[in-house]
């Protein structure tokens, strides 16, 4: 990925000349393995009893319990998720098909008109490249406990460069005693987790409030440091920040240049409805990007961090907005997911609420489980 910052790439966390010396080097005292929450914290997705569930279950991921029941039509279908395959057990989707990663590349290129981007030997030369990654692949679907669907599927990632917009407003410190700053950074971890594999250059970090930047983070250690340095403070001007932190450099900066040459996926986490700027501000900057790009080249996800209720509302009138194709996904908490799984008895997993988080803005079968 290319890092627009006056025509220099800074390192890991580099800064405007003034600000914060970058953050790398050992895990802060105190982090926590990937996966397990630091000591006397409540696990994430564990909810009180009762809790509202979200504008739409997730769907059927990982459990026998659940109860989506979509139609399997072949790869690229909406996916059936009930029991996972054991794995080692030949994969499904388009694997079986004999496809191969150059099918499922071809099949994202085709659903999300990716061709400005990709011609036939440059997805040729990127699917030799990913089969060479195929075996960690194969580890990271067995560590997080994923289908062999959800596994082929997420090779669609190494057709996009990732970028992150966290909310570091002050209701993230104080909503929850803290608890969803905890979410953030595990999040934030899984996917730089998930895409290095796929992206060598890793992810790009940007704040709602703060200037303090990622750039490149391939490693859970660089996550934690980088979050760990931010003041959680301030309002959720969610719009304005997509606007000059993302789409003016990445985006619209790119066209201008003709330099737009990988399409883009943006992950939007955040704990509330905007702040700070106009209600509809995210739904004109949106509307923008949408017209501008023709709705190609540019995928955003929305991901909820905590349980607050406006925020449920807010994301679910994204999603149902009809002026953005299939530009834009929303994904409610893991936390209300979590809970509303659990009353059927099954016990829903971070890495695969991550999944379709990664996936619903690129991936038509994944952004159909929640509407």
């Amino acid at each position: 990925m290319g890092y627009p910052q006056g025509g220099q790439q800074p390192t890991y966390g580099g800064q405007p000349m003034g600000q914060q010396p970058s953050y790398g080097g050992q895990p802060s005292m105190g982090q926590q393995p990937m996966g397990q929450q630091p000591m006397g914290q409540q696990p994430m997705g564990q909810q009180p009893m009762g809790q509202q569930s979200s504008y739409g279950g997730m769907g059927g991921m990982n459990g026998p319990a659940y109860e989506y029941q979509q139609a399997q039509q072949g790869y690229g279908g909406a996916p059936s998720f009930t029991a996972s395959p054991p794995m080692g057990s030949p994969p499904v989707g388009g694997m079986a098909r004999g496809g191969g990663i150059l099918g499922i590349l071809q099949k994202c290129v085709t659903e999300n008109r990716l061709e400005r981007f990709y011609n036939s030997q440059s997805l040729s030369m990127l699917a030799q490249q990913l089969e060479q990654k195929s075996g960690r692949v194969q580890q990271l679907a067995q560590k997080w406990k994923l289908s062999g669907e959800i596994q082929n599927d997420l090779y669609q990632l190494a057709l996009y460069d990732v970028i992150m917009l966290c909310d570091d407003s002050g209701s993230m410190a104080f909503e929850e005693q803290g608890e969803r700053i905890e979410d953030l950074k595990m999040t934030v971890s899984y996917v730089a987790e998930a895409t290095a594999l796929f992206d060598s250059d890793g992810i790009c970090v940007r704040f709602l409030n703060s200037t303090q930047e990622g750039n490149g983070i391939a490693e859970p250690s660089q996550v934690q440091q980088l979050i760990s340095s931010v003041r959680f403070q301030g309002l959720t001007p969610m719009g304005t920040s997509l606007d000059q932190k993302v789409l003016q450099p990445f985006v619209y900066s790119a066209l201008k240049s003709n330099s737009f040459t990988k399409p883009l996926l943006v992950i939007i986490l955040t704990d509330g409805s905007p702040a700070g700027e106009p209600y509809d501000k995210i739904m004109q900057v949106l509307n923008q990007v949408h017209q501008t790009s023709g709705g190609v080249g540019v995928a955003v996800s929305f991901a909820q961090i905590g349980s607050d209720q406006q925020a449920q509302k807010f994301l679910h009138e994204i999603d149902v907005h009809t002026g953005f194709g299939s530009m834009v996904d929303c994904t409610s908490s893991y936390e209300l997911e979590q809970a509303e799984m659990s009353r059927k008895g099954v016990d829903l997993q971070p890495e695969v609420w991550i999944a379709k988080l990664l996936l619903g803005a690129i991936d038509a079968s994944y952004d159909k489980l929640d509407e």
